[in-house]
């Protein structure tokens, strides 16, 4: 019989968790197209980070921390 792996516990993300994960998802392989994608990745990570606390969203991670993603 398989054993159940119970989900790792989960805490709140910081601020700059969140606009870290959100400048990842904005900026691969450079999809911004401006003079300066990393800097407005991290504005618009910034705002959209400062509406989901505004709205009440909680966004969980991981306890142990976030999973290294492969790119």
């Amino acid at each position: 019989m398989q054993q159940f792996n119970p989900a790792p516990a989960l805490v709140p993300a910081t601020h700059a968790e969140i606009t870290e994960a959100l400048q990842t998802i904005l900026t691969p392989e450079r999809r911004i197209r401006t003079e300066h994608p990393d800097m407005l990745a991290e504005i618009l990570a910034d705002q959209v980070a400062r509406h989901l606390e505004r709205s009440g969203f909680v966004l969980l991670r991981p306890a142990d921390g976030w999973p290294k993603l492969p790119f």
